[in-house]
């Protein structure tokens, strides 16, 4: 059974909720945090973010799809610090952002391969042995 678009883009809005609110923190509450752990933060939230828009990604093109809508997401994050007293955008983070992306994706094409759904309808598998007796 196919969930409807909507559900499908359930996690991807979450996740991303989820880090603008950690994105709204003020400076000031975030001055003992070592760095090491902000380039964590980046990089799984974004790895999370990443595979749910692949997830909910349909269409062709659904990985890099996914990377460039989490990309431009991450960009539009770091803008939105900004606005918060004692945060500053910031480019590293937009990389780190990019390449927790890119993991996500990749991961999650790896464990869709590993299960053997293929490429043409999600939730199909290819066929296995003895396949042609069954039809």
């Amino acid at each position: 059974m196919r969930s409807s678009p909507g559900f499908r883009w359930l996690p991807a809005v979450t996740v991303y909720a989820v880090i603008l609110g950690l994105s709204s923190v003020p400076g000031s509450s975030l001055e003992d945090t070592p760095a090491w752990l902000s380039v964590v933060g980046h990089a799984a939230g974004y790895a999370a973010l990443g595979a749910a828009i692949h997830h909910a990604w349909q269409g062709r093109g659904g990985a890099l799809a996914a990377v460039a809508l989490a990309v431009v997401l991450g960009v539009v994050n770091e803008l939105q610090q900004g606005l918060v007293p004692g945060r500053s955008p910031d480019v590293a983070d937009v990389a780190v952002d990019a390449l927790g992306a890119l993991a996500g994706v990749l991961v999650r094409l790896v464990a869709r391969q590993r299960r053997g759904i293929t490429r043409g309808r999600p939730g199909s598998r290819p066929p296995g042995p003895g396949s042609a007796a069954r039809r």
